[in-house]
């Protein structure tokens, strides 16, 4: 359930979409909310290009409602799950926000590390760019720098 009040299932988000991307985030982080405006973006370029984000929020500290209102004032429209108990973090072994995954169709991980460099690189979207294209994605690992998801 995302904390706007809607069912979610990766395998149907898989079904379709060409592309998901799941990043970690938190309000309170100040790494991940240089970022805020970058998804948005990134919603706008790719959305009908058969690409989903969805954005996860797995700190404790943070209360659905914070949540929802940081979504709003940042214009996410995407989904946004809540995962306090860090579930999806220890799936997937995320370790900070941001930090992003990227599944294809069929569900493969295909990217995974940072959004941007430092130096303002576009990992991200020349993951996406590359996948779309039915090219390798090259790195498909990069390492994402941000505040660490507490997993205990």
């Amino acid at each position: 359930m995302t904390i706007q009040g809607e069912s979610f299932s990766l395998s149907e988000a898989e079904r379709n979409h060409r592309a998901i991307v799941l990043v970690f985030r938190s309000t309170l982080c100040p790494y991940s909310n240089y970022y805020n405006d970058a998804l948005r973006d990134l919603v706008s370029a790719y959305g009908l290009k058969g690409v989903l984000l969805v954005a996860i929020h797995s700190d404790r500290a943070e209360t659905d409602e914070e949540i929802r209102a940081h979504a709003r004032q940042h214009g996410h429209t995407f989904p946004v799950i809540r995962d306090p108990r860090g579930e999806l973090a220890r799936l997937l072994d995320a370790r900070r926000t941001p930090e992003a995954f990227v599944l294809d169709a069929s569900g493969k991980l295909r990217y995974h590390g940072r959004i941007a460099s430092k130096l303002g690189a576009p990992d991200l979207r020349n993951a996406l760019d590359a996948l779309l294209a039915g090219k390798p994605i090259r790195p498909a690992e990069t390492r994402s720098f941000g505040c660490s998801i507490d997993r205990s």
